[in-house]
């Protein structure tokens, strides 16, 4: 069985402080950080893309019903955000519904 270590972090409405204590607190690296609304505000976003890639840790990231057009603007220009799709990462899937997805999305299909 694979041995992946992840992390979900959510609703984190712009609590900077507190994501930070969170990300310097880990006990263990994990291989994938799942980020998932709200994060209600770029520095948000921001912060969390930095610190995957200083950490070099996947990351994915699902938007929330409080996050406005400049958050996903941040996380799709990265390549992280995954509303409406469904990735593969080694063994695992992860789906991400979103808030930003209006009717429907149809058949997914696995992002590359």
């Amino acid at each position: 069985m694979d041995k992946s270590i992840i992390l979900h972090i959510s609703d984190i409405h712009c609590s900077l402080g507190r994501l930070r204590d969170i990300l310097a607190s880990l006990p263990i690296k994990p291989l994938i950080l799942a980020a998932t609304g709200d994060f209600e505000c770029e520095k948000a976003a921001v912060a969390v893309l930095e610190w995957s890639k200083r950490e070099c840790v996947t990351l994915l990231a699902v938007t929330g019903n409080l996050d406005h057009a400049g958050v996903r603007r941040v996380l799709h220009s990265s390549g992280v955000l995954i509303d409406g799709r469904l990735v593969r990462v080694g063994g695992l899937v992860f789906a991400g519904v979103g808030a930003w997805i209006q009717g429907q999305v149809g058949r997914c299909s696995f992002a590359p």
